[in-house]
């Protein structure tokens, strides 16, 4: 699964966000989308947890309704979120939007940082997973001094320094 997502993270990742209004049960939803090269379930998932941090996300079946408490949001009402992801070829598109239009600029704000948050967190999972694979082939070079060994491990040090290059590109992005 790593590596599969390093081949989609690895020039995949686009900070292309766009302004949408959608239907949802009869009712009009402004808000924004983005794709993702992930999986609809992928996101979907993501999401569930990332939502959980600010609000109380409830599965609506096609959608998911996040009710953000007004104590978070310094106001009077709770506010409620929907997000919802459609299957793609190429991945899902993600839809995040709400009924007052006033908040949307903090929606927009909300449906970047979760797109930073995925990317980086699968990036930082592939470091981990690689200098792991570092440590066994120390081990295994301390036990046989075997030059190979260190050649594999010089490879897969360059390999951690793009993926903290790709990090530092999605951290850095502007979005559209």
């Amino acid at each position: 699964m790593f590596g599969l997502f390093h081949c989609n993270a690895q020039g995949q990742f686009n900070a292309k966000v766009e302004q949408v209004s959608i239907n949802i049960n009869g009712e009009r939803r402004v808000g924004y989308k983005t794709v993702f090269d992930f999986s609809r379930e992928e996101v979907r998932h993501s999401w569930w947890k990332y939502a959980k941090r600010f609000g109380r996300p409830i599965n609506m079946k096609s959608y998911y309704k996040v009710i953000v408490p007004s104590s978070e949001t310094d106001g009077n009402v709770d506010i409620e979120i929907i997000a919802q992801t459609s299957e793609t070829t190429k991945g899902s598109i993600f839809f995040l939007g709400l009924e007052n239009e006033a908040y949307k600029e903090q929606v927009k704000g909300i449906l970047i940082d979760f797109k930073k948050d995925l990317y980086v967190k699968g990036l930082i999972r592939e470091i981990k997973s690689i200098e792991n694979k570092c440590s066994e082939l120390a081990e295994n070079y301390r036990k046989s001094r075997a030059g190979k060994f260190l050649d594999l491990i010089a490879k897969n040090q360059r390999k951690t320094e793009i993926l903290k290059n790709e990090i530092i590109v999605i951290e850095k992005s502007n979005f559209l």
